[in-house]
């Protein structure tokens, strides 16, 4: 990392990505002198801490490629988990996640989804998911390929709070574009591979979230008999 300072205004260059912030609030910001060129050699601790806050602000995307190198060099064995993140300036939050969608989904669970958007059905699908298996955000993150675990756990919140009509987003606040892919729009005939892949998945959860409701149903009916006097 590169850093220059221009009366109150920090830019840093990493890994081809450029970024700003200002640390007039920031007491000793540069300890040592700069170097010929306008670098910063060295900082205090306490700069460092604020140039690390912004630093995680400004790159929470980061490229395919060291997403997967980060991986890669964990699941070598050749360094922790702190460690890998540490040397690849990422969190260990979306490291693990990376290294979850990985081991389920390959390269492909490592790429950007900028313009994905779900439909209530596939929302309640993940939701079901969730509650059948009583995994987290973060598992079902990976599962389904979804980036961001928090759109999970606002899918779950709405659904505790309104049941699936709160994942409609029409009922919930803005309006999102339609997904491509709706559930039982064509026959299987028509579907593409990708389609038959989705369908198949919230089949599977829809299954799953059945049996488990049915399985919560007799064990509730199980202890009222219990408590039943002989």
């Amino acid at each position: 990392m590169v850093v220059w300072w221009f009366g109150g205004l920090v830019v840093w260059w990493f890994e081809s990505v450029i970024g700003f912030g200002c640390y007039g609030f920031t007491a000793h910001l540069a300890s040592d002198e700069p170097t010929a060129n306008g670098a910063i050699s060295a900082l205090n601790p306490r700069s460092w801490i604020f140039l690390s806050m912004i630093w995680r602000f400004g790159s929470m995307k980061h490229p395919f490629s060291t997403r997967l190198a980060a991986v890669q060099h964990y699941l070598s064995g050749k360094a922790t988990l702190r460690e890998t993140a540490r040397q690849f300036s990422v969190g260990k939050s979306p490291l693990t996640r990376w290294i979850r969608a990985f081991r389920r989904q390959g390269e492909a669970g490592l790429e950007h989804h900028l313009s994905r958007t779900y439909t209530p059905e596939f929302r309640l699908c993940v939701v079901r998911y969730m509650m059948a298996n009583r995994c987290s955000a973060a598992d079902a993150s990976a599962h389904f390929n979804i980036p961001n675990e928090t759109i999970i756990q606002n899918w779950m919140k709405r659904y505790r709070e309104g049941g699936k009509e709160a994942l409609n987003p029409s009922k919930t606040g803005p309006t999102m574009p339609k997904d491509k892919y709706e559930h039982d729009s064509k026959p299987f005939s028509e579907m593409t591979h990708a389609e038959l892949e989705k369908e198949l998945e919230y089949l599977r959860a829809e299954n799953a979230y059945l049996k488990k409701r049915k399985a919560l149903r007799e064990e509730k009916a199980l202890r009222e008999q219990q408590k039943k006097p002989e």
